[in-house]
Formats: C-alpha cells, sequence, structure tokens
C-alpha cells in the first residue's frame, strides 16, 4: 500500500514539474520569438562606411538608439514631472514655479519601452539537416509589424539615415535625415536619430507645437527641460543658479518666440527669464500666455495669476491705467457727439496682450494696448471710427480698406483729423499754437522704450513724411502732395496710410486759414454729403469742401493747392503753392503704424 501512493504522489509531482517546465519552455520561446510584444530595433544596415564598420556596428547601434531613446524619454518624463509640481513655500530662493501650469505635451510616458531584434540561437537538426535557421525565419516573420529597421548610408562628410515609423503608428512613417559630419560619428548619428523619433512621436498630439519645430530646434527644448529641472533641484539645495539660467535663457527664447501661441513654453520661458532676473522679458512672455488663455473659460484661474504676475514685473497698475485710456475715450466720446450732434454710447474696451504694439477698432470694440495711457491721441483716433460710420455709411462697407484709391486715403484722414481735433480742443490749443504732431511717444512704444521720454511721434500734420526716421522703423512713408500719391502695394504699409498724408496736410493748411474749428465744420459736412465712396476722389472731395465752404472757398481752394488738388480738376504732378505755414523742421524720429 505504501509502495502504491509513494508511486502515486511521485508521478503526480514528476507530471507536475514536467507541465511546469512545458509552460515555461514555451513561453520562453515565445518570447524570444515575439519579443514580448515590445516595439523591436532590428540591426542597422550600414551602406558605404570605411573598412568593415557596416558589418560590425549595425547591432551596436541598436544597442546604442535602444539606450538613447531610454535615457531621453526618462530626462524628458523626469524634467516634465519636477517642472509641474510647486516649489515649496518655504524655499527662499528664486526658481521657477509653475505649478498648476499644464504640461508641454500629454504623453504622460515619452520614453518607449523597446527591445532588441538577437536571432534566437537554437540548434536543431532533423535527419541530420541543421534547421535552426527556420527558427530565426519564423522570429522575423512573427515581430515585423513591431520592427523598426534603418539603413544608414555614408558619403563624404554626410550620414544619411532612412527607415520606417509604422511600428509606432506615426503618420507620415517615413523617415530620411541627412546628418553632416567630417567623419563617421555614431554618437550623432543615434543622439539625431533618437530624437527624431521622439519629436516625430510627439508632434502626433496635435494639442502641442511640437510639430513647428526642426530637430535642431526640439534637441534645444529637450535640452531646456533637463536643465531647468536641474537647475530648479540646485536652487532648492540654496545654491546661486543666475548666471546657469541665463544662459538657458538665451536658448528656450528662440523657441518661445517661435510659437507664441505655445502658452505652456512660453510660460517656461517666463518662470526661465524671472530666474535669471530678466524682469521685462518675464512680463513679455508672461502677456504672451495670458494672450493665449483669454477667452478659454477653463483657464481663468491661471490667466488672472499670469496677468497679475506680468503687473508685478512690470511696475505698472493695469486698473489705473485701463482707467486713464478709459477716461480718454470717454472724453472722445462727449466731444464727437457734440462735435457730430449724436448720441453714441461708450464702447466696449478690452485690453491686448504687452507684446502686440498695436490699439485697433474692429468694428465692434475698442482693442486697447496698456502701455498708451500717456498717448491719448490713439484712443481718439480709434474711437472716431463708430462715430465716422454713423454718419458715413462707407464706413460700414467695409472694402474701402482694403483699396489702393484716393477714397481709402480720404476716408482714414478723417480718423486723424478728428482725433486732432479732440486734442487741440482739450487741450485748448488753436490752429497756430498747436504742433500738429500725432501719436507722441507713438514711435517708443513701438520700440518698446518710455514713450514719456521719448516723444517722437506717429505722424505730422504739417509736414508728413517727416514725423520719424528710425534705424529700425525707417522713415515715416507718408507723403504729402498729389504727385507723389502711392498707386501699387508698397512693403508692410497700407497705401491709404500712406497717402492719407496728403489729405492730413490738406486740413492743417485749411485750419491755418480758416481756424481748426471752422475746417472741421467743412470737412464734416463733406463727408455727410458722400453717397459713393468707390466714385470718390480727389477732384469729387475737393468739389465736396468748396460746397461745403461757403465765404472760405477761396481760403479752402488755396489749401488744396498746396497739396496738389484742384475744385474742377486733380492736379498731379504740380508744384505747390506757397504754404501759408512756417518752413518744414528736421524731421523727427519714429515709428510704423501701430494702431489701425
Amino acid at each position: 500500500m505504501w509502495n502504491t501512493l509513494f508511486a502515486i504522489v511521485f508521478y503526480t509531482a514528476g507530471g507536475l514539474a514536467i507541465i511546469t517546465a512545458l509552460i515555461w519552455y514555451g513561453r520562453s520561446l515565445y518570447d524570444v520569438i515575439t519579443g514580448r510584444g515590445e516595439i523591436v530595433i532590428a540591426e542597422f544596415d550600414i551602406v558605404g562606411a570605411p573598412g568593415d564598420k557596416d558589418k560590425t556596428s549595425g547591432m551596436a547601434l541598436a544597442h546604442m538608439l535602444q539606450a538613447r531613446l531610454r535615457e531621453i524619454g526618462n530626462d524628458l518624463d523626469a524634467g516634465q514631472e519636477q517642472l509641474t509640481q510647486t516649489v515649496a513655500k518655504e524655499s527662499k530662493v528664486n526658481a521657477f514655479q509653475p505649478g498648476v501650469v499644464p504640461p508641454l505635451w500629454n504623453e504622460k510616458k515619452v520614453g518607449l519601452e523597446t527591445g532588441l531584434f538577437e536571432p534566437a540561437n537554437i540548434n536543431v537538426s532533423v535527419a541530420g539537416v541543421a534547421v535552426g535557421g527556420v527558427i530565426e525565419w519564423i522570429q522575423r516573420a512573427l515581430v515585423t509589424t513591431r520592427t523598426l529597421k534603418f539603413t544608414i548610408y555614408h558619403k563624404k562628410g554626410v550620414a544619411q539615415v532612412s527607415g520606417s515609423l509604422k511600428p509606432l503608428s506615426i503618420v507620415p512613417d517615413a523617415l530620411r535625415l541627412e546628418i553632416k559630419a567630417d567623419s563617421v560619428d555614431l554618437d550623432l548619428i543615434v543622439d539625431s536619430l533618437a530624437l527624431e523619433i521622439i519629436r516625430r512621436r510627439l508632434s502626433q498630439d496635435s494639442s502641442n507645437f511640437i510639430q513647428t519645430l526642426d530637430l535642431d530646434e526640439f534637441r534645444s527644448l529637450v535640452d531646456t527641460v533637463k536643465s531647468a529641472a536641474s537647475y530648479n533641484r540646485s536652487v532648492a539645495l540654496g545654491r546661486p543658479m543666475v548666471e546657469q539660467y541665463k544662459d538657458l535663457l538665451g536658448k528656450v527664447k528662440p523657441l518661445a518666440n517661435k510659437v507664441p501661441k505655445w502658452y505652456q513654453l512660453n510660460y517656461l520661458a517666463a518662470g526661465i527669464a524671472e530666474s535669471a532676473e530678466s524682469s521685462p522679458e518675464a512680463a513679455e512672455f508672461y502677456t504672451r500666455v495670458a494672450k493665449a488663455l483669454d477667452g478659454d473659460p477653463k483657464q481663468t484661474k491661471l490667466l488672472e495669476s499670469v496677468r497679475a504676475r506680468a503687473n508685478t514685473l512690470t511696475g505698472i497698475d493695469f486698473g489705473a491705467t485701463e482707467e486713464r485710456i478709459r477716461a480718454d475715450a470717454q472724453y472722445a466720446v462727449v466731444y464727437f457727439n457734440k462735435l457730430l450732434n449724436l448720441d453714441l454710447k461708450m464702447p466696449p474696451m478690452r485690453p491686448v496682450p504687452r507684446d502686440l504694439k498695436n490699439s485697433f477698432w474692429d468694428g465692434t470694440t475698442y482693442n486697447f494696448s496698456p502701455e498708451i495711457q500717456s498717448i491719448p491721441d490713439i484712443t481718439y483716433h480709434e474711437i472716431s471710427f463708430p462715430f465716422l460710420s454713423a454718419i458715413c455709411s462707407q464706413y460700414n462697407e467695409g472694402t474701402w480698406e482694403r483699396s489702393q484709391s484716393e477714397s481709402a486715403a480720404i476716408l482714414y484722414a478723417y480718423s486723424d483729423i478728428l482725433a486732432m481735433m479732440a486734442k487741440q480742443h482739450r487741450l485748448d490749443q488753436t490752429a497756430e499754437s498747436a504742433s500738429w504732431l500725432f501719436a507722441e511717444g507713438a514711435v517708443a512704444w513701438v520700440l518698446g522704450l518710455d514713450p514719456t521720454r521719448d516723444l517722437r511721434p506717429l505722424r505730422s500734420f504739417k509736414t508728413p513724411g517727416t514725423a520719424y526716421n528710425d534705424p529700425t522703423l525707417g522713415k515715416d512713408p507718408q507723403v504729402a502732395h498729389m504727385r507723389d500719391f502711392v498707386r501699387e502695394e508698397i512693403h508692410f504699409q497700407r497705401n491709404y496710410y500712406v497717402n492719407s498724408g496728403i489729405f492730413n496736410k490738406a486740413f492743417y493748411e485749411a485750419a491755418i486759414r480758416v481756424g481748426t474749428e471752422q475746417a472741421g465744420k467743412i470737412w464734416i459736412a463733406a463727408l455727410r454729403d458722400v453717397q459713393d465712396a468707390k466714385a470718390l476722389d480727389a477732384k469729387k472731395f475737393a468739389d465736396l469742401l468748396e460746397s461745403a465752404a461757403g465765404q472760405d472757398k477761396d481760403k479752402i481752394r488755396d489749401a488744396l493747392a498746396v497739396v496738389g488738388i484742384q475744385t474742377g480738376a486733380t492736379l498731379l504732378g504740380q508744384n505747390p503753392a506757397p504754404s501759408a505755414s512756417p518752413s518744414p523742421t528736421p524731421a523727427a524720429t519714429a515709428s510704423v503704424s501701430a494702431n489701425r
């Protein structure tokens, strides 16, 4: 009986051991053949390499690529995790604290799980015939759909890498890199290939802007994320890192400038700038972030935080600034209502980011830069558009701005003229005492300088074309006479802006003769009589002005003649009549049309 029991136990235990061994063997064989479901990196094919490198380096390159992919992935994963964690409040060291800022990309894990294709070394023979190669063939067949295979072609000074990223489900899957090097540099080849694979993989997510970066820019981004995280850890330990952050700012700034809508990257750049003790640049980046987040209901809290930080860095109280600009707008509304016998309400107002050097009327809202608080002329100019639309339907058609015609220049000049009238009225100036300079300080604003110290104007009514002459912005492009009327499209300026100088000058000449208030009445009466802006030209406009001038008809004729316009005919190229104004003063220096 005991013998029987022992036999049962022995065979049961032996059978279980054999079954376990078979299962282990089967799974091991499957793992060897299929690579356990990982992305498999095959040995590289190398063509044109000197000596026997093409025979010996293929598998080495595969090993190097696997290691580099893991290294880059780990660096980015660790860097992003560190940069999106709030630094402890008790830390007294200036370190970048992104806190609630979303990651640069949505991939939770950037690194790839990869294996190497290593043929199974199984020696099997049937009837004396070696059939081990069949196992390798089966192995390759089973993993081919998830195998990354690359070919490197060497020629003098260049290594070309080609392959397919289809196993990673990347579209488009074709990959071709050209790497310039004086000699065969395997490290550079592997580094470039690994970065390009990860760049292409992350670019599949449309929520980030990595697809806009080329390989070198992405390499710079990887270094930035890795370094920023490392520097933050050093700062947390009390080590001074300002100089390192300054170097890093030089690396991240071109990336952030290239993609201003990528608010996560610009927030990172802002933090780096703060740590580099560059408050103005940090404020610029924060302003970009605010612009990108404006209107997103999910980012209200972050938007408020970013705006507050920008305010702190610039030292500008945007609440008080907005009130000053609103007061300028309110003054313009009251003045224009009285001047034009209207009853329009105060239009909506909305601040624009600091780096947008523009203030404009978009048809319903006055969009203003907080930095124009000391330049009320720009506000008067923009607020004039709804009033001009109320007395002349031609402004509502929306086509006059796209025209290169005389009518576009005439209609645009009215916004300058009304603004100049509002300015002189508020300052209690006469035609003789006024400077006739428009938007003094606007040049400095556009250049990022202090508009309260640098008062170079945007336009000159008295001498159009002399308002500024700046190395960065160029020369004031406005013309002052019909012989110089520009009819072809010119560089970045809209023609109506350039040509409106003629009609600004005409108004100045009229005001010198009859006074600003009387000249304004004549110009407004003429505008009310405009029925068809498309048919309006300098000749018809002159006739309208003469008809509205009454007893001042001769003086208006003289004023128009100064800029080459006569009633009954438009004279192009005539010499201007002697001006009633003094000789022009030397040109001031400064900016481009920053407003509409």
